[in-house]
């Protein structure tokens, strides 16, 4: 899968980048807190225990995915190439 989306990138003339999900749907956007905690029960709901920012779990999530793209989007754009930690994200 990841080759068809590297393949389906580079006819765009577009970047595909592979970012850790660790955590993020653990990670407070607002404050950047991360902790077991701010998902009560495991549940839908996230509620930081920093700064009481709430939302639904997946949200949280595919917002710092987002965040985590464009951070190496922005790498890429000032330096042109990726930085050494970046290049080992992922297994």
């Amino acid at each position: 899968m990841h080759g068809y989306i590297d393949y389906k990138a580079n006819l765009n003339n577009s970047l595909a980048t592979k970012v850790p999900a660790h955590y993020t749907s653990k990670s407070c956007p607002k404050c950047g807190h991360t902790s077991d905690t701010n998902r009560p029960n495991k549940g839908l709901l996230f509620r930081c225990e920093c700064c009481s920012h709430e939302l639904h779990a997946d949200l949280i999530g595919a917002r710092n995915i987002a965040m985590r793209a464009l951070l190496v989007r922005q790498d890429w754009m000032s330096t042109g190439s990726l930085s050494a930690s970046l290049r080992c994200i992922g297994p």
